[in-house]
C-alpha cells in the first residue's frame, strides 16, 4: 500500500466530511440543495476561491448554513475574482467564524490543509 492509499484509509471520516467547493461565483443554492440531499453531513465546507460576492457578506450568505447545520465549520481562500473590487474582498472578509485558509495550513479534523487564495496582478 502507498502512502497516499495508507493516508487515506486512516482518515477516511475525516475527509468523507469535507466538502471542497470551488469557483462558485455567487451561486449557493446548489450547495444548500447538495448539504439538504445529504444522507451524511459535511462537517467543513471550504470553498477555493472565487465565491465573488460584492452586495452581501459572506458572513450573511453563510447564516443559514450557520443555521441549520449547527456542526458544519467553513474555511475559504480568495480567488481572483474575490479581489476585483474593494467590495468584494471586503464582503468575502466579514465572514463572521469562517476560517481564511490563504498563506497558512489548518487541521480540518486531522487533515491538514493548506491555503494559497489567487489573484493576477
Amino acid at each position: 500500500m502507498n502512502h497516499i492509499d495508507q493516508f487515506d484509509q486512516e482518515h477516511a471520516d475525516a475527509l468523507r466530511g469535507i466538502w471542497f467547493l470551488g469557483d462558485v461565483h455567487g451561486a449557493f443554492k446548489h450547495i444548500a440543495q447538495a448539504l439538504l440531499a445529504a444522507k451524511e453531513k459535511p462537517r467543513w465546507l471550504v470553498f477555493l476561491g472565487d465565491i465573488d460576492i460584492d452586495h452581501i457578506s459572506f458572513r450573511e450568505v453563510l447564516a443559514p448554513v450557520k443555521r441549520h447545520f449547527t456542526d458544519t465549520k467553513v474555511a475559504f481562500i480568495h480567488g481572483n475574482h474575490d479581489a476585483d473590487t474593494y467590495e468584494h474582498w471586503e464582503m468575502l472578509h466579514d465572514c463572521g467564524d469562517a476560517v481564511a485558509l490563504h498563506g497558512q495550513v489548518t487541521d480540518l479534523d486531522g487533515v491538514r490543509v493548506a491555503g494559497l487564495g489567487g489573484n493576477f496582478m
